[in-house]
């Protein structure tokens, strides 16, 4: 759940052969980041870039795969599409909660760091 300012449910992502993987991947990747980093603020580029940036093997290909352009316009819309499916992720996460600030060309999120109830 995104709270305060730039809290919009981001437009979708078409053309991918199990959206539910990709989304079940990268909630795993939220859910790691606010286990290991508690409350520091992350950007898509921090869980799929850099030392992440190979989507081989990852549920993540099928959104680099379904571009029919040269390879660097296809990375950069495949990063575009990923990072539009972590505000999905995030937006429609009903059991925690995140701030989102837009910079620097991308979108930034902190979680409250108030885990939830178990059960």
């Amino acid at each position: 759940m995104i709270i305060g300012e730039n809290n919009e449910r981001p437009n979708a992502v078409h053309g991918l052969d199990d959206e539910k993987e990709v989304v079940a991947y990268i909630q795993g990747m939220v859910y790691g980041w606010c286990q290991s980093k508690n409350k520091d603020t992350f950007a898509g580029r921090n869980l799929f870039g850099g030392v992440n940036w190979n989507w081989n093997g990852t549920p993540l290909q099928q959104v680099y795969k379904k571009q029919k352009t040269d390879d660097e316009t296809a990375y950069k819309v495949a990063s575009q599409e990923a990072g539009r499916l972590l505000k999905l992720v995030i937006y429609e996460d009903k059991r925690r909660k995140f701030t989102c600030e837009r910079r620097d060309d991308a979108n930034y999120y902190t979680w409250d760091g108030v885990y939830p109830e178990k059960g």
